[in-house]
């Protein structure tokens, strides 16, 4: 492949995680290809140990910033989920993510009954949610849940470069611990 063929990767930002990929072009100049986008979120749960039903909310809405420029579309490739616990609860299997264009206005809090009230329908991007299977990470340690190749395509608010979202739980299980964080990471890339 002759050296102006060749894609070339630049880091626009590491503060906002925004990375372009460019495409020279002969005579040695490039053009814009597509951005991609790491956005991290921090979900903290209650300071208890209340059992979940399936369908509730794990520990409220959470927002992932910086995943796309304001107002544009971007594809949700793929989602990573990090609970803070070293064991999968009984019951625990799976969670579903919903992902809204701006904070959802039923604001529902941990181990809630999640529901798409008539308030929230405006900005749910993903009404039937997203499917995420939790499980212990390969050599054990932590406990994991991950969705690849979702190549989702969304829309940003305009004026806004946030997605807002809820971790809700598929079934019943009660919480290793009294407290509880896990870490969400969306990679998202611009068409």
């Amino acid at each position: 492949m002759p050296e102006y063929d060749k894609p070339l990767i630049h880091v626009l930002d590491g503060s906002n995680n925004k990375i372009a990929v460019t495409q020279s072009m002969l005579g040695g100049s490039s053009t814009q290809a597509g951005l991609a986008f790491l956005s991290v979120a921090t979900i903290t749960r209650a300071a208890n140990q209340t059992p979940y039903t399936a369908n509730d909310v794990y520990g409220g809405v959470f927002e992932l910033q910086n995943i796309g420029a304001s107002g544009s579309f971007v594809f949700i490739s793929s989602i990573d989920i990090i609970f803070n616990i070293t064991a999968v609860p009984s019951g625990m299997g799976g969670f579903a993510l919903y992902l809204y264009s701006g904070a959802p206005p039923s604001a529902i809090t941990d181990n809630l009954p999640f529901s798409l009230g008539s308030g929230d329908r405006a900005s749910s991007l993903t009404p039937g949610g997203i499917i995420l299977t939790a499980s212990l990470a390969r050599g054990g340690g932590s406990v994991v849940a991950e969705a690849l190749n979702i190549n989702r395509l969304i829309k940003l608010a305009n004026g806004s470069t946030s997605l807002w979202g809820y971790l809700v739980t598929l079934g019943a299980f009660t919480p290793a611990a009294n407290s509880e964080t896990a870490t969400i990471t969306v990679e998202a890339f611009a068409p």
